[in-house]
């Protein structure tokens, strides 16, 4: 630019530098590179073109719109954008999320296609307390990638509170989050919905079984395909007492045997077994011994156990 200014005195540009005036103070909304090359050359005055603030958003979101780099560092300035475009196209987010994936790329297909990060940002602006996380994030110096936008989102739509709570950890950097994001298992409510259970009987399961660690494994496990969707509630609440019952009776068969082990003596790195006494006695002699405890899981919630008579298996800790 700054060659072509002092070959020629002037730039062959296809549109005018753009800006807005303020107590005859000029903002540059479009055109800044060009209008620092005419600076650094010492240029005294140039052509441009002036517009109100009221037109100032529709400008810079045409210049978005026609732009096609997005950068990692752009999150905190691409999200306002996408917010104004839906603005523009009087759209609410929330409405978004009930628009099939036809209807989005019919209307937001070019638009979404320039970058695998902005159909991220596209989708998180939809959801208000991610966008807001998300927000934090990035003003706490947080580079949100688009690999960590992505993780939060996938995880997001699994276990919102889960991810919500690792989303506003303090001083985790990027790598740590994304590594909780991994650990993040999907919540009762998603794994209804992926069971096609109606949406006002799985929230009414959830407030009534939602804080009984069963009641996940037995909605995991379950396939509701030929209930009818008036049925639903009662024949879930049958079978998950059925299925209270079963695990109950299975646990109280299980053999009662006792075994020492001398750890003093020993010489292992792993013990196996169904019974919490026993573990306990060995972690209280040495902490240089792995145990794997196996059966029902343990009330405290400190440990979780392997169930051997089903296919569910919860090795948390």
């Amino acid at each position: 630019m700054k060659r072509e200014i002092e070959e020629k005195y002037v730039l062959n540009e296809a549109d005018p530098i753009i800006v807005l005036e303020n107590n005859g103070q000029f903002e540059v909304v479009s055109g800044t590179k060009r209008a620092l090359a005419y600076k650094s050359m010492q240029v005294e005055s140039i052509c441009v073109s002036a517009i109100s603030s009221a037109e100032k958003e529709r400008v810079v979101l045409s210049k978005f719109l026609t732009s096609s780099r997005l950068t990692d560092q752009d999150t905190l300035k691409t999200i306002p954008i996408i917010f104004q475009l839906f603005e523009f196209l009087d759209v609410t987010p929330s409405s978004l999320t009930t628009w099939t994936n036809k209807e989005i790329s019919m209307v937001f297909s070019e638009f979404l296609g320039k970058t695998t990060k902005l159909k991220f940002l596209f989708d998180i602006c939809t959801l208000s307390d991610l966008c807001q996380s998300i927000k934090k994030l990035c003003e706490s110096g947080i580079n949100c990638s688009v690999h960590l936008c992505r993780d939060s989102l996938r995880k997001f739509r699994q276990n919102p509170q889960d991810v919500l709570t690792i989303l506003a950890t303090p001083l985790a950097s990027e790598i740590e989050i994304r590594k909780m994001l991994s650990h993040v298992e999907p919540d009762v409510m998603f794994l209804m919905e992926q069971k096609k259970v109606d949406l006002t009987t799985a929230s009414h399961l959830n407030q009534i079984y939602g804080h009984d660690p069963r009641f996940s494994s037995f909605i995991r496990g379950a396939d509701f395909r030929c209930v009818n969707k008036k049925d639903q509630k009662a024949y879930i609440e049958s079978r998950f007492e059925l299925f209270k019952q079963k695990n109950n009776t299975e646990f109280s068969s299980l053999p009662k045997t006792t075994f020492e082990v001398a750890t003093e003596h020993s010489n292992f790195d792993m013990v196996i077994t169904y019974s919490e006494a026993l573990s306990e006695s060995i972690l209280k002699k040495t902490r240089n011994v792995t145990v794997v405890l196996i059966g029902h899981s343990i009330s405290s919630g400190s440990n979780y156990a392997i169930a051997p008579k089903f296919t569910y298996v919860d090795v948390s800790h």
